[in-house]
């Protein structure tokens, strides 16, 4: 997890949706990631994230160069 935190405020985005909470988490590559969904350990907790939470995104983007 790189960061988490309490949400101030949405910028741009729809009007009404409105967000507690965002995390961001890197993973070492995509293909990572969906070998760790596919896991029976995570998809046995992974109902549980989901009614947990109302609403939720995951968004794949490309980590910068270091």
């Amino acid at each position: 997890m790189l960061s988490t935190g309490a949400v101030q405020a949405t910028i741009i985005g729809p009007t009404g949706e409105e967000w507690h909470d965002a995390t961001l988490v890197e993973y070492p590559s995509r293909k990572h990631f969906l070998t760790m969904i596919g896991f029976p350990e995570y998809m046995a907790v992974a109902a549980y994230r989901t009614a947990g939470l109302e609403h939720s995104r995951l968004i794949a983007t490309n980590t910068p160069v270091r």
